[in-house]
């Protein structure tokens, strides 16, 4: 590693950059050629989630029983190995027992649990994910689906309807759209930017074209000098929302046990009165636990990833939650166990099958030579020596090198910005100097 990411350093103030870009005002004035990029939404049809609805139903018993979900965490994992090119994935698949309850409503419209980006040749590129989804659900239904409705008395005539609409093609819609990542139009009123669709209707789908157009051309590449190329984060839609993407560095050590790694940001925002929407960067760190603290009861998730050196452009997540488990006939403790996600993970990569807890995990006793699992540091519940927050000049260097990548696809840093003063801050010195002479003079009048 050729740059220090955790030193710290003393700054001096030389120049505000606003760490964005967007699009030049010289270049809207000529023949501008639109950036177009192309996404793949997979949906499940009506018939499918009715009869994963059935499912949920005879599994849940009744008021105050516990709910029992499906278990789509393993599919979300399955989805995020075999899809190369997804780019967002619903955490839940779209099969919670919360988007469920909404099957039945008259006005229930399926919602996408994935967006994948591709080419302008959607038909080739349509059949190569329906295969891709044809092998997913298969095994999916073979090692988790059927072992489910067996454990908790599922009729198996219910698992038959899920494979039936499969060869019938009626489980899911692949469909193709097309979206204008820049420049986008304006309000004919205000002046401010706003996407709108062919039939001049807005376009939301514009703010995940630019993002996703941006996180493209950065992923795979080298931001940050000496720590390898960045890796994109499949997110799911409340991570972060649609108009932001992430990529993440491969974890830094420091010493024998502290590890983290960089992760940059990427978000799309409108500001009134400009032409053109704003390409946000952010740069932070994220802390990987070197030890987990005991569960205790209700506590929140942990986040996990997997780096694997085969597949070098991305990572992969998986979550821990706390379990109770059984010790004696009236005793229990509590255990940070990880979701299916990571049984998955570790099938696939033919990692050790052995069940890991949280611990552990933290521990990178799960690891192997080519893949590694990491836990995201949160305060409380681990431990970690690593001070937050990147160095400024830190982050402007990684400034510079997304900017040799953007200024050839049409995005410049944006430096139409001024200071606004803080009307709340104390004065400063030479101000309140000013005050107390002009207050001893009585007859100075204030305007």
């Amino acid at each position: 590693m050729t740059e220090y990411y955790f030193q710290k350093r003393t700054m001096e103030t030389q120049k505000t950059v606003p760490m964005a870009f967007t699009v030049s005002e010289e270049l809207l004035s000529s023949k501008y050629s639109p950036t177009f990029t192309y996404t793949q939404t997979v949906t499940w049809t009506k018939s499918a989630l009715l009869a994963f609805h059935n499912i949920q139903r005879t599994v849940h018993k009744g008021d105050g029983a516990p709910i029992l979900e499906l278990p789509y965490a393993s599919l979300r994992a399955y989805l995020e190995i075999a899809l190369e090119d997804v780019i967002r994935l619903a955490s839940h698949t779209e099969l919670s027992t919360k988007s469920l309850r909404k099957v039945k409503d008259d006005n229930f419209r399926p919602h996408p649990f994935a967006y994948i980006s591709t080419d302008e040749c959607q038909s080739t590129k349509i059949q190569r994910t329906e295969k891709k989804l044809s092998s997913v659900l298969n095994q999916w239904i073979v090692r988790h689906l059927r072992p489910f409705a067996e454990k908790y008395n599922v009729s198996s005539s219910m698992i038959d309807r899920i494979e039936i609409l499969i060869e019938r093609n009626d489980i899911y819609q692949i469909r193709g759209s097309k979206s204008v990542a820049l420049p986008w139009s304006q309000n004919p009123n205000t002046g401010t930017t706003q996407p709108q669709n062919k039939n001049g209707a807005p376009d939301k789908s514009a703010y995940r074209a630019l993002v996703e157009h941006s996180a493209r051309l950065i992923a795979g590449r080298e931001i940050f000098s000496g720590l390898g190329p960045l890796r994109r984060v499949v997110l799911g839609y409340s991570s972060l929302g649609s108009n932001a993407a992430e990529l993440m560095t491969e974890p830094i050590s420091i010493g024998e046990d502290d590890r983290f790694s960089l992760v940059i940001t990427l978000s799309v925002e409108t500001v009134p009165a400009l032409s053109q929407p704003l390409l946000k960067i952010d740069v932070s760190k994220r802390r990987w636990i070197n030890v987990l603290k005991a569960s205790k009861f209700r506590s929140d998730n942990i986040t996990g990833y997997m780096f694997s050196k085969d597949i070098s452009d991305r990572v992969f997540s998986f979550r821990l939650s706390c379990q109770k488990k059984k010790i004696a006939e009236k005793e229990h403790q509590w255990e940070w166990r990880p979701n299916d996600s990571f049984s998955v993970l570790c099938q696939h990569f033919r990692l050790s099958p052995r069940n890991f807890i949280g611990q552990e995990i933290a521990a990178r006793k799960a690891n192997s030579d080519k893949c590694q699992f990491f836990l995201t540091y949160r305060h409380g519940i681990g431990e970690h020596s690593v001070g937050a927050g990147v160095p400024e000049i830190d982050k402007l260097k990684a400034f510079k090198n997304i900017e040799k990548l953007l200024e050839s696809h049409d995005l410049i840093p944006f430096e139409s910005h001024v200071k606004v003063p803080n009307r709340n801050k104390a004065p400063n010195k030479e101000f309140s100097t000013i005050l107390r002479t002009k207050l001893r003079d009585k007859n100075t009048v204030f305007t």
